[in-house]
Parts: structure tokens; C-alpha cells; sequence
């Protein structure tokens, strides 16, 4: 059972090895996404949008100094909030394969979620002061909001993705749509994909999964 979630599907029951890993996650609803734009569209909602009209350059006095204030075209000043969303924040391994297997849970139990509808992300941070998940995570198919990140993964991933070179990243993470398939699938035989294949098959027609 994984903390934070009510009920985890059958598919991903079934796949769990007997070793546990441990791990903490929890459904959020709502709050303000500042970075909204490091998100994809699926994972925040506009929720007002003012019109600022253009803007001189210009002087003006204030705390007892005048000031150079740049000119600003004509621009839209909107606002996010987030979408309910699974938050991953901690998880210990249990042993080899653990890791993905919790993972690949809380990301079923999401898309079982009619509110949550696949939603997950990520606070990879240090935990034992030593190692960092975000390579980890990234291998799994989540990204990082910040692309830079996304880049140092990616180079790591096509000269081999081992783990002993694997770089030390931390950082907010989130799946996106199109990589749910692949973090589902990793680490799965033929035969443990043909059996969550008519799962897959229903959120793709749901449009859960792209």
C-alpha cells in the first residue's frame, strides 16, 4: 500500500515484487503555479487573464529617488493555478526494481484518479545526503521544469544512462502526457506488457495517455 493513495489499480498490485519499497505521495488539489509556463498544459488552468497596456520609458519618484522605469509593450498578465495532481515527495528503495515498481504504481493509481487523470509530480531531492533521483526519475520518463536540467539528463541518457555516471540532479518534476506509456512499460518482460496493454489501450482512448 502506498501512503497517500486510496486504492492502486490491479495492474500495478499485480507487478509488485516482494520486497517493498517505501514511499510518500499525496493527492493535491489545488494552489497557485507561479512557474506555470515550465508545465505542460494539462497540469495547470488559467484562471484570470488583465490586460496591461503598453508602458513608456519613463522617471518616477519613489522611496525618495526618482528611477529609470523601462518601457514594456502591451502584454496579457495571467494567472495559474495548478490541477489535482499525485505528489511523489520521498521514496526509499527496497532493493533492485522496487523503485520502479512504487512508481509506476502511484502513476496508475493517478490515472484511476478522475480527479488526478495521470497527473504526477516529483520534489527529487537528496535524501541520504549522498545521491540525487532526478536521473532516476528522468530515465523513467519525468522532466524537469527547468529544461538546462532536462539537457544534462538527456546527454547522460544517449552515452548510456549507467547508473555509476548518472549526474547529480535535484530539482520539480512532473510526467508528461506522452511519456506515461514508456514509464508504465520500463522495466516490464513482453508477456507483463501485453497483460496492462487493454489498460494502456483504454486512457490512450480516454485521452489520458498519448
Amino acid at each position: 500500500m502506498i501512503p497517500g493513495l486510496d486504492r492502486i489499480g490491479n495492474v500495478g498490485k499485480s507487478f509488485l515484487s516482494k520486497k517493498m519499497a517505501t514511499c510518500f505521495c499525496s493527492e493535491v488539489a489545488d494552489g497557485l503555479a507561479i512557474n506555470a509556463r515550465s508545465y505542460p498544459a494539462e497540469y495547470v488552468s488559467l484562471i484570470s487573464r488583465k490586460y496591461v497596456p503598453e508602458t513608456y520609458e519613463h522617471y518616477s519618484y519613489f522611496f525618495n529617488k526618482w528611477r529609470h522605469v523601462s518601457a514594456k509593450p502591451a502584454h496579457y498578465d495571467e494567472t495559474f493555478k495548478f490541477n489535482p495532481r499525485i505528489i511523489l515527495e520521498k521514496l526509499w528503495s527496497g532493493g533492485k526494481g522496487t523503485g520502479t515498481k512504487a512508481v509506476q504504481n502511484v502513476v496508475w493509481g493517478s490515472l484511476k484518479n478522475p480527479r488526478t487523470r495521470g497527473r504526477v509530480c516529483i520534489d527529487a531531492c537528496c535524501i541520504d545526503g549522498k545521491t540525487a533521483p532526478g536521473a532516476f526519475y528522468y530515465k523513467l520518463g519525468f522532466r524537469f521544469t527547468n529544461p538546462a536540467d532536462n539537457e544534462i539528463c538527456e546527454k547522460w541518457l544517449l552515452s548510456g544512462g549507467k547508473r555509476e555516471n548518472a549526474p547529480f540532479m535535484v530539482g520539480n518534476m512532473f510526467l508528461p502526457r506522452e511519456n506515461i506509456e514508456h514509464c508504465l512499460k520500463y522495466g516490464l518482460s513482453s508477456n507483463e506488457i501485453a497483460q496492462i496493454k487493454p489498460e494502456l489501450d483504454f486512457y490512450k482512448a480516454a485521452g489520458l495517455i498519448q
